[in-house]
Order: structure tokens, then C-alpha cells, then sequence
């Protein structure tokens, strides 16, 4: 059941790249966030009051709020503006995930999947598997835009699948590589 949901995510993930036309390595989470109409607050622009409120539930990565404003629900999306521009870029992602599915309450398991989704929008394992040979952590941490930490994951995912299916893509994953190779050149 796992496998599936993580599979979903994965599709999911490289079908928001397609539907927002991002083709290279590097994604734009701010620009992407945006064109969900997601409002993005960086935790420098609070006040030392509602700075307070945020340590009080040990939020130290960011989180969305999700208001109604009659038909139409609006995200605002707070991130900590102080940490790597890698962690800042895969905390957006996490949320992106939690707007796109329309979540409004989250337990361990959600975070879960918003943590893989992050890592799949930004470093999707077919693009890291066909990247590994010809490249070393440094280049794809560059490449993609990501923390150590992240790079680690996702070359630990696509190494791992690696070990267990070979180079054997998805369909949804070869029709991104398509996608991407007929967009190279615009």
C-alpha cells in the first residue's frame, strides 16, 4: 500500500513540473508556489510577538495557513527566511504538497509524504538516476538546488532503486524525459 502512495507522490510530483512547464534540473518552488496562489512569508517579515507564537509549537521550518475568503481558500505559506536556501526551497515544496492535496490537518504520516513529495519535485529519482553516472554529490546538490541533506536522500533513493530495478523507468517518467528533451531547446 506504502509503494503506492509513495509511487502516487512521484507522478504527482513530475506531473506539477510538466503542468507548470519546469524541464530542468532546478525547480522554482517560489515561482511555483506562486502560480498556486500560494502567499509566501518569510519569518523575517513577522513580529517578535507572532515569532514567539511559532516557537511555542516548535514550528522552525515553516507551515501554511489556510483561510476561506468566500469561495476561494488562500495559503499562507511562513518559512524561515535564516535557514539554507536548500532547506527553505524543500520546506515550499513540503507545503506545495500539502496545498495541492488540500490538507488541513497533518500527523506524522502526512509529513511523511509531504517530505517525499519535496524530495520528488526536486530531485525526481528517474532525473538522479540518469545523473548519478555522469555526476558527483557537489555537482547534484548544485544542479538541483538542494540541502546536503537532501541530496543525500534523493541520491540514496535513486541509488537504491537502482540496486533493485535497474535503470527501468515508469511510464510517467519516460513521458517527462520526453517531455523535457522536447522542451530543451526552447
Amino acid at each position: 500500500m506504502y509503494s503506492d502512495i509513495y509511487e502516487k507522490l512521484d507522478e504527482d510530483a513530475l506531473n506539477l513540473r510538466m503542468d507548470y512547464g519546469f524541464f530542468g534540473n532546478y525547480v522554482d518552488v517560489f515561482k511555483l508556489a506562486e502560480c498556486l496562489g500560494m502567499i509566501l512569508i518569510p519569518y523575517s517579515a513577522l513580529t517578535t510577538e507572532q515569532l514567539a507564537s511559532i516557537a511555542d509549537i516548535d514550528i522552525k521550518d515553516g507551515f501554511t495557513i489556510i483561510r476561506n475568503k468566500g469561495d476561494e481558500k488562500k495559503y499562507y505559506t511562513y518559512y524561515n527566511d535564516n535557514s539554507s536556501t536548500g532547506r527553505q526551497r524543500f520546506t515550499i515544496a513540503h507545503e506545495i504538497k500539502h496545498v495541492v492535496y488540500g490538507e488541513e490537518g497533518f500527523n506524522e504520516e502526512d509529513e511523511a509524504f509531504a517530505d517525499h513529495f519535496a524530495r520528488a519535485l526536486l530531485a525526481p529519482s528517474c532525473l538522479v538516476m540518469l545523473l548519478l553516472k555522469d555526476h558527483n554529490f557537489s555537482e547534484l546538490l548544485n544542479l538541483f538546488g538542494l540541502s546536503v541533506d537532501a541530496t543525500r536522500n534523493a541520491m540514496s533513493a535513486a541509488n537504491n532503486r537502482i540496486r533493485a530495478k535497474g535503470m527501468e523507468l515508469k511510464q510517467y517518467e519516460i513521458d517527462y524525459i520526453d517531455y523535457r528533451n522536447l522542451h530543451k531547446n526552447i
